[in-house]
């Protein structure tokens, strides 16, 4: 996979002193600043979620840089990186705790900091130790299935 074009790097409280918690969902994606001569959206579940916490929920990892990296030749977005003790760089996801591909919302609540290797890992499965009585509730009214082969381990 290819390396997007860094524009900038940028300290994490810089950015995530920027990032409000917005109950309305339509808030979320509509409020955008200016870097570098891009408007980038920084109040996304994303950005949220890692203002909620940068470290990965499975093994610990935390997010150390924000770099601002271009997508398109209009259009740059932010995103977080942890670096091990040898410099690599790891990229820091949203994950949905139960998938939207089995039927998970959308929200804050079903959101949690991983590193890219361990969301990968992850997949499409319910990891049973992140589910919280909210998450329950809400599988539960969605007839969500989070028994079986969706309620795996890493």
């Amino acid at each position: 996979m290819e390396k997007p074009d860094v524009i900038a790097e940028f300290a994490v409280n810089e950015i995530l002193s920027l990032v409000k918690f917005r109950r309305n969902p339509k808030l979320q994606n509509s409020e955008s600043i200016m870097l570098c001569g891009y408007k980038v959206r920084i109040n996304t579940l994303k950005m949220q979620v890692f203002k909620k916490s940068r470290r990965c929920s499975q093994c610990g990892r935390i997010g150390h840089i924000f770099k601002l990296e271009k997508v398109s030749e209009s259009a740059a977005i932010l995103n977080l990186y942890h670096i091990d003790s040898a410099g690599n760089e790891i990229l820091m996801t949203r994950d949905h705790i139960i998938p939207r591909a089995i039927g998970g919302p959308d929200t804050l609540v079903n959101s949690q900091t991983m590193c890219e290797p361990h969301n990968h890992l992850k997949d499409c499965k319910v990891v049973p130790r992140y589910l919280n009585s909210k998450l329950l509730e809400i599988a539960a009214i969605r007839n969500i299935d989070l028994g079986g082969a969706h309620a795996n381990s890493l």
